[in-house]
């Protein structure tokens, strides 16, 4: 299983960038050896997910981008990627930063899918932050 938010997908495919102490500045003082490092807050960084779907017709695929876009800079969405839930497992869920329409086509032979009559697929690239969940 393959989602974000309440939206299903074939495919969820990329690496998911989990929430990490991020590193500001590099400290260096003249005269002293080594090296400082400024720390400042564990926190997400924005990483890209490809997601597939099957749709029944061009039109329908229109409407689903049209309604993924609808949760950029809304609330947290939870993320599951071939079945693991991302809050569950690691206490966060994701800000979608951005939506871009990559592929929308008529296709010739399905089988099975999750919207029938599957006549056409869908792909985009989501641009999604980590955000951990207190």
């Amino acid at each position: 299983m393959n989602m974000i938010g309440n939206l299903l997908f074939l495919t969820l495919l990329g690496g998911v960038e989990r929430p990490s102490q991020q590193v500001g500045d590099l400290i260096a003082r003249p005269g002293v050896d080594g090296l400082g490092i400024w720390r400042t807050g564990i926190r997400g960084r924005p990483f890209q997910l490809r997601s597939m779907v099957d749709v029944p017709d061009l039109a329908a695929g229109r409407m689903f981008f049209a309604a993924y876009r609808l949760l950029m800079g809304g609330a947290l969405q939870i993320l599951i990627q071939d079945g693991y839930n991302f809050f569950a497992a690691e206490g966060f869920n994701v800000a979608v930063l951005d939506v871009q329409l990559q592929q929308l086509k008529t296709i010739k032979t399905a089988v099975g899918g999750f919207n029938p009559p599957s006549n056409a697929k869908l792909v985009c690239e989501w641009t999604l932050v980590a955000v951990a969940i207190p």
